[in-house]
């Protein structure tokens, strides 16, 4: 059986907003943790959140959850989410879902300057 990645969140500021970039695996046993993390962010009044998931290995459908649900309090809130995904299995889950015509799919920014901080499952 293959060795578990742990789902890691680096938070990082941009503007009135956060880009986290998610390496591991995002699945039901992490996914409440993101999603935690996301709803603490979006309590604030927030322009942008960025999920960066170019180096996420795994993601099921409880992750895929947590990010539509994300996305439909961004528009409740008018706050700007955007999902980072490179091709492969994660972008593939979202067009085999439909969700990727929900939910705004960009092509990959450049880095903002300012601090990080990481949360480990």
């Amino acid at each position: 059986m293959p060795d578990l990645e742990p789902l890691t969140i680096d938070s990082q500021p941009i503007g009135n907003g956060w880009v986290l970039a998610l390496r591991g695996e995002l699945d039901l046993a992490t996914a409440p943790m993101l999603n935690e993390h996301l709803r603490e962010l979006q309590r604030a009044a927030l322009d942008r959140l960025v999920l960066d998931l170019r180096e996420l290995s795994f993601m099921d459908c409880a992750g895929l959850g947590v990010i539509v649900a994300a996305d439909l309090r961004a528009r409740q809130a008018e706050t700007q989410l955007e999902v980072l995904c490179g091709p492969g299995q994660i972008k593939k889950v979202f067009t085999l879902t439909g969700v990727d015509r929900q939910v705004t799919i960009s092509a990959p920014a450049t880095q903002a300057p300012g601090g990080s901080h990481s949360v480990t499952a």
